[in-house]
């Protein structure tokens, strides 16, 4: 794949400028281009350095669009090489509609390509799904937005909302950034505080599960109850509710 800059033919008779495109060809079959909003006088151009000469209006202001730029089509040749992107996600990249940084993205693309199982990808979806629920999260989120406030504030909604466990939520989490350090998405690891996997389930000092007392009816509440009966409607109630006790 290489990745260039060319200029379209369209040249504006009042300044004779012309739009700046990136040209990405990979093989006989893919050849397509993306827009910048940069307009230049290509007479300017320095093919052998990729940027404006001095000689053209404003030149340092353009270049350094230009350089960013440069950086953005290296780092697109570095993921498509490295095998994070594939043809079409270079063009998005490069066209601005995939954040590298975009968990949503990261997920929904280069995770899709590498987990086998159709039902593991749903899973981290459903996972993420539920995180960013839970946080009352529009739209996508990305991994510069995942610190301890966040993970804190997620907890706190979730076992409010009246889940018991947060470790499943987490866990995939982890495995999601994990994956995107290892392919150098993010450069440093995120980390989940392990404080924030307890759950909210009251334990006593041997760690079992504190269960809440079942109350039920004593046989002298029941036979209060049937000294109070007045009707067939009523008898027909308790009757009812004495056979579901007893079938229990």
């Amino acid at each position: 794949m290489t990745i260039s800059f060319l200029f379209h033919h369209y040249i504006s008779p009042k300044d004779k400028r012309s739009r700046l495109l990136m040209r990405i060809i990979d093989g006989r079959d893919f050849d397509q281009r993306v827009n910048t909003t940069i307009r230049a006088n290509k007479k300017h151009w320095d093919v052998k350095k990729n940027r404006l000469k001095k000689t053209h209006p404003n030149a340092n202001i353009l270049n350094k669009q230009i350089d960013k730029l440069n950086l953005k089509i290296n780092k697109a040749e570095d993921e498509y090489q490295a095998g994070n992107f594939n043809r079409q996600q270079v063009v998005s990249f490069l066209a601005g509609k995939i954040s590298k940084e975009n968990i949503d993205k990261f997920v929904d693309i280069t995770l899709r390509n590498i987990i086998k199982k159709d039902s593991t990808f749903k899973d981290y979806r459903s996972k993420l799904n539920t995180f960013k629920k839970h946080l009352n999260w529009k739209g996508d989120i990305d991994f510069k937005d995942l610190n301890f406030i966040t993970f804190e504030k997620f907890r706190n909604n979730y076992l409010a909302s009246g889940h018991h466990s947060v470790k499943s939520v987490f866990k995939t989490l982890r495995a999601i950034i994990s994956a995107a350090l290892e392919r150098n998405v993010i450069d440093e690891k995120i980390v989940i505080n392990k404080n924030l996997f307890k759950d909210g389930i009251k334990r006593d000092a041997e760690g079992y599960q504190i269960k809440n007392e079942i109350k039920t009816a004593t046989p002298e509440m029941i036979l209060a109850g049937i000294d109070k009966v007045q009707t067939v409607a009523e008898w027909q109630s308790i009757s009812f509710w004495m056979l579901m006790f007893c079938m229990r």
